[in-house]
């Protein structure tokens, strides 16, 4: 939520940046990125198109550009629709827990599809950064961008696994969505 309460530029990640660090105690955030969701399309195409399996949800929302079940390459705006879309219009208090869900699997494919696309052409970094670029506040300059995406592409394991670190929704009888921390299970992680 920090991010909202800055200028929707720089002052908003470094408030999102010392949230996260507070949330694990302390660890030290060494830069930030946000993007705007209209850069999906864009940066979606770079990589050559992202493979998913389209989920029921999905396809009952937006039945003219997906079948529940099938998999498919999103090309364009369709990776947007895959990621931005959500049923607005219901009365489940958690029914974005059905996009979150989609946008951990178009990430994983995202990053995925990177990793296959660097096997053939090692400048993909570069052109996904020149891609985002205006479309991006970032403390992340381009050949740090680079040296993590060649981490990734090596399969080195240069990240924080947070396991045990849960999320839940609970409505304490309010119509809106409230998120806790599960900081017992936080803890052992990171101290």
């Amino acid at each position: 939520l920090q991010y909202a309460y800055g200028n929707g530029r720089d002052w908003s990640c470094q408030l999102m940046e010392q949230a996260v660090s507070n949330l694990f105690y302390g660890l030290p955030i060494h830069g930030y990125c946000a993007l705007s969701i209209n850069s999906i399309a864009d940066l979606n195409d770079t990589v050559g198109g992202v493979t998913v399996t389209v989920p029921e949800d999905l396809a009952v929302m937006q039945p003219k550009l997906f079948t529940a079940g099938d998999t498919v390459t999103l090309k364009g705006e369709l990776a947007y629709h895959f990621v931005h879309d959500r049923d607005f219009k219901s009365t489940d208090i958690a029914s974005n827990n059905k996009r979150i869900a989609r946008q951990k699997t178009y990430a994983v494919a995202f990053v995925n599809q990177l990793k296959q696309g660097m096997k053939e052409d090692m400048t993909l970094p570069v052109k996904l950064y020149q891609t985002a670029e205006k479309q991006m506040v970032t403390s992340i300059g381009l050949d740090q961008a680079v040296y993590l995406c060649t981490l990734v592409h090596a399969d080195l394991h240069h990240h924080v696994h947070v396991h045990g670190l849960y999320f839940f929704l609970g409505s304490h009888g309010r119509s809106i969505a409230e998120v806790y921390e599960r900081d017992q299970a936080a803890q052992p992680v990171f101290r």
